[in-house]
């Protein structure tokens, strides 16, 4: 019990630092950006992120270096087909192998565990009568049917 009530406390002390964590998040993902400086003006890009413009100088003494944009020709590769099957109707073949095989099995264990009660019951009846004729007919009935 105790042990139920530990793991209870600790899912739900989880919860809360998560909701916690969210709203925090969702709290600064609303704020508005801060503005610009004057030294690295922003401008959005395709995607809404800011970018960087910096002058020729500040770039080469920081190691960058950039290129005109050139046109490019792109060579079209293989074309690949395929074909979608629905694998439930395999998923439910295999289910019900499965299920046969497991059936297959428990009716073998039946079997031989009926055909152990007849053998018990038969010699009980043929040394001298300890188990009753009818016992022994109803074993070999049971081991007829498994």
């Amino acid at each position: 019990m105790k042990k139920a009530r530990m793991t209870l406390l600790l899912v739900f002390a989880a919860s809360v630092t998560l909701a916690a964590t969210g709203w925090y998040e969702g709290f600064t993902l609303f704020r508005a950006a801060p503005a610009p400086s004057p030294a690295h003006p922003t401008a959005p890009a395709g995607r809404g992120d800011p970018f960087i413009v910096d002058d020729a100088s500040a770039q080469r003494a920081s190691g960058i270096e950039t290129a005109p944009l050139v046109e490019s020709a792109i060579s079209v590769g293989q074309a690949a087909y395929v074909t979608v099957v629905d694998s439930k109707a395999f998923i439910d073949l295999h289910k019900s192998y499965a299920t046969a095989q497991a059936n297959r099995d428990a009716a073998k264990v039946q079997a031989q565990t009926s055909e152990a009660q007849y053998e018990r019951q038969r010699g009980l009846y043929k040394e001298s009568n300890n188990a009753s004729l009818k016992s022994m007919q109803d074993a070999q009935a049971a081991m007829a049917n498994d």
